[in-house]
């Protein structure tokens, strides 16, 4: 939440969430206690708010991976505990209901307890094998809802949730593309490449953006930079943003372009190492992508968490 509202370390975590809550919604939003669904007449929020811990998870691991990070967490391995945390991301999820304008709900006929209160009224919803239902894992493939609609423990909550696309595990990766001085690349185009299935994007005028990968793709890609605001800074020091502009004839750049061919085939004679198959396909790309402002970024990124890629645009 602090890279993404751009609030220092430490910040409060009401100024936090309001802040990323503001950046999240549409600035004209603003909801009061009468647009939930007991419209605040429980002092405990009963019927507007609850909190279900987990006892509803979308995904449970294997037997197999569930080991693997036990064994990260007892010897205190921060990688193997970053990875868990990633992939255990689907279950850490907020939900939103929405129900049809003008409905409403008595507090006290709502089953579920108040957020603070403790989760014995939770258990009395359970499905009569709910805790199975929950923790039950296969030796070597995960439970997913989607797949089984056999993850939740709660009868109420699967009730109102079943259809729910919101409910499915999400292939979606956020991104963040920055200059080599960490400023953001705003409204940069870009293609994320899965093995040969590409996906077109923009960046906001923050640099992030939002990858639908696809269900069957692989866990890493490429990408891609397409077209982006070119930045200069001027005497004065202060930076300006340059679009491109087509209506310029490119036959008046011929002689920068002859240079660049011309030094290109100087260091191929006098580097043969140059001539080998790749470090050639790899130059050659560079010359036909430059030309059409199209730069490649060869890094791979794991699908199942958010990540920042840093352009380093000379």
């Amino acid at each position: 939440m602090e890279a993404f509202t751009g609030l220092p370390q430490g910040t409060a975590d009401s100024a936090l969430f309001r802040s990323y809550m503001q950046k999240l919604c549409p600035s004209d939003l603003l909801l009061t206690k009468k647009d939930f669904l007991a419209q605040g007449a429980d002092s405990g929020n009963k019927g507007d708010v609850q909190g279900c811990s987990e006892f509803n998870p979308l995904l449970i691991f294997s037997q197999k991976k569930e080991a693997k990070f036990e064994k990260a967490k007892q010897k205190s391995n921060a990688k193997g505990i970053s990875a868990r945390d990633a992939a255990n991301a689907p279950n850490r999820r907020v939900v939103i209901l929405m129900f049809r304008k003008g409905s409403r709900v008595d507090p006290t006929r709502w089953p579920c307890p108040r957020t603070s209160e403790g989760i014995a009224g939770c258990k009395k919803r359970f499905w009569s094998n709910g805790e199975t239902r929950r923790s039950e894992r296969l030796p070597d493939k995960p439970r997913e809802f989607a797949n089984t609609e056999d993850t939740f423990a709660c009868r109420f909550y699967q009730r109102l949730l079943t259809l729910s696309p919101c409910e499915r595990l999400s292939r979606l990766i956020a991104i963040r593309l920055l200059y080599e001085d960490n400023t953001a690349m705003a409204y940069a185009d870009f293609d994320a490449i899965f093995d040969g299935q590409t996906i077109t994007g923009k960046t906001d005028k923050n640099g992030w953006a939002t990858i639908d990968a696809p269900a069957d793709g692989p866990e890493s890609f490429r990408l891609m930079l397409k077209a982006f605001p070119e930045r200069y800074t001027d005497s004065g020091g202060d930076t300006a943003v340059a679009s491109r502009d087509d209506s310029v004839d490119s036959k008046a750049w011929w002689p920068h372009n002859v240079l660049t061919c011309f030094l290109l085939f100087a260091c191929l004679l006098h580097f043969p190492q140059l001539f080998r198959p790749r470090c050639r396909s790899m130059i050659f790309r560079w010359l036909a992508m430059d030309g059409a402002r199209q730069r490649p970024l060869q890094w791979s990124v794991a699908r199942t968490s958010a990540c920042t890629l840093t352009s380093f645009i000379q």
